[in-house]
Parts: C-alpha cells; structure tokens; sequence
C-alpha cells in the first residue's frame, strides 16, 4: 500500500477594502494631474473664458485649492483675487465693455451683422449680457426691466 502526503489547503485570506473610499474617491486618484492642460492668457479680451476654463480644470484636477502664481507672497489666493480684479478694472477691460455695451444697446437680428439663427443671436446676446455685467460688477448691472427693454429692441427687425 502506498502512502501519499497529502496536501492541506490553503488558508482562506480575506481581502477587506476600505469602504471609506467611495467610488468618486477612487475615481479622482486614477485623474493624473497635467499642468498642460491649463488654459493660457493670452490676451486680456480673453479673460473671462480664461478664467472660467482656468477654474474649471483646477476643479477637475483636483487642485482648485491650489493657485500659486507668485511663489514671493505665498498667498495664492490674493494673487488670483488680483489678478480677477486687474481683468475687470484694466483699461483694456473698460474699453471691452463699453464695445460690449455698444452690442448690446446697438445691435438688432435684422441687420445684416449677426450671421446665424435666431436662437444663436439670442444665446450670443445673453452672453454679451453676462459678459459685461461681470466685468462692470455691480457698479452697472443692468435691472431686469432694462434687459428685457435692450433685448426688445434687438428683436426687432
């Protein structure tokens, strides 16, 4: 008669996860950070989508919390409150929307300047609506009435 050995099984191991780390956690640890994904500045015209696809990749990176433009002070975020009121009080922000405010009181869909449909004239007017009120802050926010009384006026043909 012949012996064998016999072998035990192996040990039952427990793989446990953290179920603290949810799912969005996990998901923002696989987002590799790329500083070349940010968007550069390079005209003060442009500022305002600058700042917005600026913010947003910041956000999406995981960085948002983060802003160092200016490694002598050290205060990140005074540095980005600078710079945000240097593009709405710049002379070249000024002279952007008086243009701005010149689309807006001037311009109507039937003459001839715009190139597109109606519904595109309206988003781009509504654009150039926020557009100025946020380079004028609060100072020249239009009120509600005289909204509807410019985009009236741009309606017609």
């Amino acid at each position: 008669m012949k012996l064998s050995k016999i072998n035990p099984p192996a040990p039952i191991t427990l793989v446990t996860t953290n179920s603290n780390t949810s799912a969005v956690e996990l998901f923002q640890k696989g987002i590799k950070k790329d500083q070349s994904l940010f968007p550069t500045l390079k005209a003060e015209q442009y500022h305002d989508s600058w700042h917005r696809t600026f913010e947003k990749q910041a956000h999406s990176q995981g960085v948002a919390d983060v802003v160092e433009s200016h490694q002598a002070t050290k205060d990140a975020e005074a540095d980005y409150a600078d710079l945000v009121e240097h593009h709405r009080k710049s002379t070249a922000a000024g002279i952007e929307a008086r243009k701005i405010l010149a689309y807006i009181t001037t311009t109507t869909i039937g003459n001839g300047k715009f190139k597109g449909t109606a519904f595109e004239f309206l988003t781009n007017w509504a654009h150039q609506m926020r557009l100025y009120s946020k380079l004028r802050g609060s100072s020249s926010i239009f009120w509600e009435d005289q909204k509807i009384m410019h985009l009236s006026r741009a309606l017609e043909t």
